[in-house]
C-alpha cells in the first residue's frame, strides 16, 4: 500500500473547494465565515485536511496555514482563480481551481495568482491579465507543471461556459465552433494530465447543475479524467449562509442561478444524502469521486513556512566588516565636528563595540546597512527625518551612523529596548519623515531592492458595529427609517462616552490579546481587567448594558448583528510598511498589484503574517510636524540643524515654549499644554515627563508631577535613580536603569526581566530574583533583610505600573521635535507661521496658524493679487501672509502661479488684466477669486463682476446691437453704424470707460461670507459698524433639535446654537441667512440615550427669539 493509498479514509472526505470572507476583497459577497470557523468544523468532522480556493484571491493564505497548523490539520493551497483563452479578450474570465501539490506548488501558484493580477503595458493588450478580476490564459493554464492540480470548479467552468449555443445568435456559428475547439483543447490537455486533474461535480438540485454534470461524467469516461466531488461551500453554518444572504442585499451583489444553492458546511453524510437527492449519477460514481476529495488531499505533501530572519543581503558576504568600517568612518567625523567631547572618546568607542557585537551576533548588520544608507540617502536630497520614533533612540551605532539624531551617551537611552542579545528577534525601525516626502522614500527602496523583493502590506477593511447597522437595514429592507436613524443616534451617544473613557484611561497600543486597535464594545472584557479607576469601570460596564439593551429592544434588525459585524469586505495597503527581502515575494509570499500596476505590488498577507516570517520591513510614517520643521529651514534659506548643532537649553525658548502651544508638537491640545505651562518645561526631558503623565499611566501621578512633588522611594539610591523624574518611575528604561545600575545586571538582561515583570510572568521573575536582591544589597548600605524588603517593594511598584510605561527611548526624539518647532516658532516666527499655515489639515488647524500669527504680530492677509501663491506665501518686509490660492474650491496649482507670474506687470485698468487672463482662467475660477476680494487694487466686487460681465459680453466682438442695454456708452466708442448695429467698436476703450461707470461698492455682506464659506471653508470678514446681533447662518443640522452656525459679521466670531423645532419650523432659516439674533439663554447639554435625556458635560446656547434680515 503507497502513501497515498493510506492517507485515504473511508466515510469521510476534504472540503477543497471553500470560500471565507477574505473572498469578499476583489469587491463581491462571497461569505460572511471566518476560515478558522471552517478549521474547527474540519477537525470536528475529523477531516484530515482542508484546502481555501477564494475567488482570484489568496489572502492571507499564511495565516490560514498557522491555523491549520496548530489544528493539527493538513493545509491545502488553493485558489478558484480566473482564466481566459486570450489575454486580450474582453472577458472576464470563467472559474478554475488550482491547488499546490508541495512547497514548489505554493509558490508557483503564488506566481500566478501575482502575475493574473497585472494589466500589463502592451497597447495590443497581450499581457493583460487582469480585465475586471485577475485572470490567466489558457496557455499558462496549461503550462503548470506537475506541482499544481487542476479542478475544472462550478458552472462558471469554461467547460460549462464554452459550451453556451447563446453566442450563436450574439457572434454567430463561428464563435461558437471555436469555443468548443477551445473547450476540447482543454479536455484533451486535462486528460494527458489526468494524475493532476480532476471534473468537478457537485450535489446542486438544479437543471443546468444535473446536466453539467452527466457531461462532466461522459467526458470522465472517454477522456480518463476522474471526477471530484466539490462543494463550493461558501458559509460555515445556515445562519452565516442568512447572513451572507443580507450582505449580498445590501450590496446589491448576486450571483445569479448560485444565490438559489445550499452552499453551507456539509459533513460527509450531508453531502452524501444531497447527491441523491439530486439523483442525476450512479451512486457507486458519486461515492468515487466523494473519495477522490481524500485522494487530492493525500497528493497534497505538507510543507513547514520558513520563518528564518529575512535581512536584506544587499551588502555581500562581508556585510558585518562594511558595517564596522562604516561606523567608523562616521564616528571620526562627529569627533571631527567637535560632536562627540574628546573626553568621552572612549565611552563612546565602549559602548560601540558592545553594540556592534550584539548586532552582529543577531545578523543584523546587513539591515543596519540599509536603514543608514536610506537616511543618509534622504539627508543628501533635503528629505529628513525624526530625531528617532520608538526604541532605535536607544542604539549609539544608529545616532553615529545618522539613523537616529539622539546621542544615546547624551540623552542616556537604553539599548537594550531596541536590541537585546537574549532575546532573538528582527531589528525594526520605524522613520517619521515630511508626509509629502514618503513616496520618494518609497521608491528609493524599490528601486534598491528590485520590485520583485519589495512590497506594500495588505490590510483588511471590516464591517464595524455602527457600520453593521446600516448593512443590516439595508438587507432586510428596513423601509422605518426613523427607526433606523435613532438606533443608530442612540449607538454614536454610548459609544461616543464609551470610547472616550477608553482612550483616557487604557493604552490600547500596549494592551495585549486586543481584536481592534481602537476602542471596541469586542475587547469589553479586556478593558474591564485593565482599567484601574473603578468608578469609570463601573460607567463603562452600564455603557456596555445599554448597547445590549438597544440590541435586545431591536432583535429583529440585531438578530444577524454577530454574523455580519468583523466581516471583511475590501482590502486595502497598510499606511506605512513595505516589505525589503533578500527572496523574491511575487512567489515565495505572493503580491497582488495594485490596479494593476506591477510598480505598486502589494502582498497577499497582512501584518502580523509577514512578521511572523521574520520579514523585514520599512515603517516609512508621515509626520505633519516634519514637514513644518523642513519647510521653515527652507524659507529662512538656511540647512537644517542637527541635534549638536542646537542649544538644547535656551531660556528664550523654553519660557516661549510654556507661553503658548500653537506648533508645539505633542503639546497642541488644550489640556496638554495647561499641563507642560503648568510645569514650566525648562528640558527636554521635562516635556518627556509632561507627555508621559498624558497617558492613562500618569492618572495615579499626574497631578503631584506637574506641582514639582518630590516622591519618595523605598530607598534613597532608588531616589538617586529617578531624580530627573522628580522620584517618579515613569518610563519603561526607569525599571532597566534600576536592573543595571543597582542591581548589576547586563542591558540585555535588564530588559528581559522588565518583560518578565510586567508581563507577570512569575517563573521568569522568581529565576532573576536572587540576582535583583543580591546587586541591591551590594549597593546599600543597609543591612540585608531591609535592602531586600526595599527592593521587594519596588518591584511591587514595577509590576503595578508595567503596563502603562511609557517609552523613554521614543519619548525623548519626539520632544526633541517639540523643542525644535519651539525654537524656529521663536526665532523665525514669520517662517514658522508660514510653514504651520501650509500644512494645516482642518480648519482648526488654520485658526491656530491665525492665533500664532496675531501673536507675533504677523497678519494674515486674505488672497491678493501680486502677492499670494499656490501655497501661503509670506512677505519679510510688511511682515505679512497671504493666503494661498491651490487650496481655494475649483482653483490649482498651475493658476495661482500664473497669476504671481503676473505680479510686476502695470495694468492701470481691470480690463487691461482681464485680457491677459482671458483663456487663461475660467469664468467660474475668475468669479470666485473677485467675490474674495482677490482684485481689490482695482476695485469693489459688485464693480468687478460688472466690469468682467461686460468684458465677456464685448471682448473680441467688432459691431454691436444698438438694442443692448449699455448702447448710449457703445455709440461713444463706433467709428461707424447702421440702423441696427454699431460698428468698428473699439471694444479696448469702451470696457475702460465702463469701469468708471459702475459704482465702486461690494455685493451683499451675506453673499460675501457665503462665497468664503463655500469656497475657502472659513472667514475672517469683520465689518465694524455692523449690529452686533446681525449674524449669517453658515451651517445647519435639523438632525435633532435644529443647530445653527452663526458667523457674527461684526466680530467675525462663530458660535452653535439651538433652536426648538417648533420655532424653526415657524420662521425657517436657510443657509447663508442674514438673521438678527434677539434673544438667547444658556442650559446644560443634554443627549437622548435609551429613550430618555441625560445630562452630559457643556452648555447649549438657545435662540428663543429671531428674525430674518431681507
Amino acid at each position: 500500500m503507497n502513501k497515498i493509498q493510506k492517507e485515504i479514509l473511508t466515510n469521510n472526505y476534504v472540503v477543497y473547494h471553500l470560500h471565507d470572507d477574505t473572498s469578499n476583497c476583489n469587491g463581491f459577497a462571497d461569505s460572511c465565515s471566518k476560515y478558522d470557523e471552517y478549521i474547527s468544523l474540519a477537525k470536528e468532522n475529523n477531516m484530515k485536511a482542508i484546502a481555501f480556493s477564494n475567488h482570484g484571491g489568496i489572502y492571507d493564505w499564511v495565516k490560514k496555514k498557522q491555523a491549520c497548523d496548530n489544528a493539527e490539520i493538513k493545509y491545502i493551497h488553493g485558489v478558484e482563480l480566473y482564466t481566459c483563452i486570450n489575454l486580450e479578450d474582453n472577458n472576464r474570465g470563467w472559474h478554475i481551481g488550482l491547488y499546490a501539490k508541495n512547497l514548489k506548488g505554493v509558490r508557483e501558484l503564488n506566481s500566478l495568482m501575482s502575475k493574473a493580477t497585472s494589466k500589463g503595458i502592451l497597447k495590443d493588450n497581450s499581457d493583460r491579465h487582469f480585465y475586471f478580476n485577475p485572470r490567466i490564459s489558457f496557455d499558462e493554464l496549461m503550462n503548470t507543471s506537475d506541482n499544481i492540480i487542476i479542478t475544472s470548479a462550478c458552472l462558471a467552468s469554461p467547460l460549462w461556459k464554452l459550451g453556451d449555443t447563446n453566442i450563436i445568435d450574439i457572434e454567430g456559428i463561428e464563435k461558437y465552433n471555436y469555443n468548443i475547439k477551445k473547450r476540447q483543447e482543454l479536455l484533451e490537455w486535462m486528460s494527458k494530465n489526468n494524475h493532476r486533474c480532476f471534473l468537478e461535480i457537485q450535489y446542486h438540485n438544479c437543471d443546468s447543475q444535473k446536466e453539467y454534470n452527466k457531461m462532466l461524467y461522459e467526458w470522465s469516461i472517454l477522456y480518463g479524467i476522474p471526477l471530484i466531488a466539490g462543494t463550493d461551500t461558501h458559509s460555515s453554518s445556515e445562519y452565516k449562509a442568512e447572513c451572507r444572504k443580507v450582505l449580498q442585499k445590501s450590496k446589491n451583489s448576486f450571483y445569479g442561478e448560485e444565490d438559489e444553492f445550499d452552499l453551507t458546511w456539509k459533513n460527509y453524510d450531508d453531502l452524501v444524502d444531497e447527491f441523491k437527492k439530486q439523483n442525476i449519477l450512479p451512486i457507486d460514481i458519486i461515492l468515487e469521486a466523494i473519495n477522490n476529495t481524500n485522494k487530492l488531499a493525500a497528493m497534497v505533501e505538507d510543507f513547514t513556512l520558513d520563518k528564518t530572519f529575512k535581512y536584506p543581503n544587499l551588502y555581500g558576504e562581508n556585510a558585518n566588516q562594511t558595517w564596522k568600517d562604516y561606523i567608523d568612518e562616521k564616528l571620526l567625523k562627529l569627533i571631527n565636528v567637535n560632536a562627540i567631547e574628546k573626553e568621552k572618546i572612549d565611552i563612546y568607542k565602549l559602548r560601540v563595540q558592545e553594540e556592534y557585537e550584539i548586532m552582529c551576533n543577531q545578523g543584523m548588520a546587513s539591515f543596519m546597512l540599509f536603514v543608514a544608507e536610506l537616511v543618509n540617502w534622504c539627508k543628501d536630497n533635503d528629505i529628513h527625518v525624526s530625531p528617532c520614533r520608538g526604541s532605535v533612540g536607544g542604539s549609539l551605532i544608529a545616532y553615529i551612523t545618522g539613523i537616529t539624531d539622539v546621542d544615546a551617551i547624551r540623552w542616556k537611552t537604553a539599548f537594550s529596548r531596541f536590541c537585546n542579545a537574549d532575546r532573538i528577534s528582527l531589528g525594526d525601525i520605524d522613520l517619521d519623515f515630511s508626509p509629502s516626502d514618503r513616496q520618494k522614500v518609497y521608491e528609493y527602496i524599490i528601486n534598491r531592492f528590485g520590485k520583485d523583493k519589495v512590497s506594500y502590506i495588505l490590510t483588511f477593511q471590516t464591517i464595524k458595529d455602527r457600520g453593521s447597522i446600516d448593512v443590516l437595514a439595508k438587507g432586510l429592507n428596513y423601509d422605518n427609517l426613523n427607526l433606523v436613524k435613532n438606533i443608530k443616534d442612540t449607538f454614536d451617544n454610548i459609544f461616543k462616552e464609551y470610547s472616550k473613557i477608553i482612550i483616557e484611561e487604557i493604552n490600547i497600543e500596549e494592551l495585549e490579546g486586543k481584536e481592534s486597535k481602537s476602542p471596541d464594545f469586542i475587547d469589553h472584557e479586556l478593558y474591564l481587567h485593565t482599567i484601574r479607576n473603578n468608578k469609570k469601570k463601573q460607567r463603562l460596564i452600564k455603557l456596555k448594558e445599554m448597547w445590549d439593551e438597544l440590541r435586545e429592544h431591536n432583535k429583529d434588525l440585531f438578530y444577524y448583528f454577530d454574523g455580519i459585524r468583523g466581516v471583511i469586505t475590501s482590502k486595502g495597503t497598510h499606511p506605512a510598511g513595505m516589505i525589503g527581502s533578500p527572496i523574491t515575494l511575487y512567489d515565495n509570499l505572493g503580491v497582488f498589484y495594485k490596479d494593476g500596476n506591477e510598480n505598486s505590488p502589494v502582498s497577499f498577507c497582512t501584518m502580523k503574517a509577514v512578521d511572523s516570517l521574520n520579514y523585514v520591513k520599512f515603517d516609512i510614517l508621515g509626520l505633519k510636524t516634519i514637514g513644518i520643521i523642513q519647510d521653515t529651514y527652507r524659507l529662512i534659506n538656511k540647512e537644517w540643524k542637527y541635534a549638536h548643532e542646537i542649544n538644547w537649553n535656551d531660556k528664550n525658548v523654553w519660557e516661549d515654549i510654556n507661553r503658548i502651544n500653537v506648533g508645539i508638537f505633542q503639546f497642541e491640545g488644550d489640556y496638554a499644554f495647561d499641563l507642560l505651562s503648568t510645569y514650566k518645561a525648562k528640558c527636554v526631558n521635562d516635556m518627556s515627563l509632561v507627555n508621559a503623565s498624558l497617558r492613562p499611566s500618569g492618572k495615579s501621578y499626574r497631578e503631584r508631577l506637574i506641582n514639582r512633588e518630590f516622591n519618595k522611594n523605598p530607598s534613597e539610591e532608588i531616589d538617586e535613580l529617578l531624580k530627573d523624574n522628580n522620584g517618579f518611575l515613569v518610563f519603561q528604561e526607569d525599571t532597566i536603569k534600576f536592573l543595571t545600575d543597582i542591581c548589576d545586571f547586563d542591558g540585555s538582561l535588564a530588559d528581559t526581566t522588565r518583560r518578565a515583570i510586567g508581563k507577570k510572568d512569575d517563573v521568569e521573575l522568581e529565576k532573576q530574583l536572587p540576582k535583583i536582591l543580591n546587586g541591591y544589597c551590594k549597593h546599600s548600605n543597609k543591612p540585608k533583610e531591609i535592602a531586600e524588603k526595599e527592593a521587594k517593594e519596588f518591584i511591587q511598584i514595577i509590576s503595578d505600573s508595567s503596563e502603562y510605561q511609557f517609552g523613554y527611548n521614543h519619548s525623548t526624539g519626539y520632544s526633541m521635535n517639540g523643542y525644535i518647532c519651539g525654537m524656529l516658532r521663536y526665532y523665525y516666527p514669520l517662517e514658522f507661521t508660514t510653514s504651520y499655515l501650509n500644512w494645516a489639515d482642518n480648519e482648526e488647524d488654520l485658526n491656530n496658524g491665525i492665533k500664532l500669527a496675531k501673536e507675533y504680530g504677523i497678519e494674515v492677509k486674505n488672497c491678493k493679487f501680486r502677492y499670494s501663491r499656490a501655497e501661503y506665501f509670506m512677505d519679510k518686509k510688511t511682515n505679512t501672509i497671504y493666503k494661498g490660492i491651490s487650496s481655494i474650491k475649483y482653483l490649482n496649482t498651475e493658476v495661482a502661479e500664473y497669476l504671481y507670474s503676473l505680479r510686476n506687470n502695470e495694468y492701470n485698468t481691470f480690463t487691461k488684466l482681464l485680457i491677459d487672463l482671458n483663456k487663461n482662467i475660467n469664468s467660474r475660477q475668475l468669479e470666485i477669486l473677485i467675490k474674495l476680494n482677490f482684485f481689490e487694487e482695482f476695485g469693489k466686487t459688485s464693480k468687478l463682476l460688472n466690469i468682467v460681465q461686460v468684458f465677456s459680453a464685448f471682448y473680441e466682438k467688432k459691431q454691436l446691437k444698438k438694442t443692448n442695454i449699455y448702447a448710449k456708452y457703445i455709440e461713444k466708442f463706433a467709428n461707424r453704424k447702421t440702423e441696427k448695429m454699431f460698428m468698428d467698436v473699439n471694444i479696448l476703450a469702451l470696457c475702460e470707460y465702463m469701469e468708471d461707470v459702475f459704482e465702486n461698492k461690494d455685493i451683499p455682506i451675506e453673499e460675501l461670507i457665503k462665497a468664503h464659506y463655500e469656497n475657502v471653508g472659513s472667514c475672517n470678514i469683520i465689518k465694524s459698524d455692523e449690529n452686533p446681533r446681525h449674524c449669517i447662518a453658515v451651517d445647519i443640522n435639523t438632525k435633532y433639535s435644529p443647530k445653527i452656525t452663526f458667523y457674527n459679521i461684526r466680530s467675525g466670531r462663530i458660535k452653535e446654537c439651538k433652536i426648538k423645532k417648533k420655532t424653526f419650523k415657524n420662521n425657517p432659516i436657510k443657509l447663508f441667512d442674514k438673521v438678527y439674533l434677539n434673544k438667547t439663554r444658556t442650559e446644560s447639554k443634554k443627549r437622548f440615550i435609551n429613550d430618555d435625556y441625560v445630562d452630559v458635560e457643556g452648555i447649549d446656547i438657545w435662540v428663543s427669539s429671531y428674525w430674518i434680515i431681507e
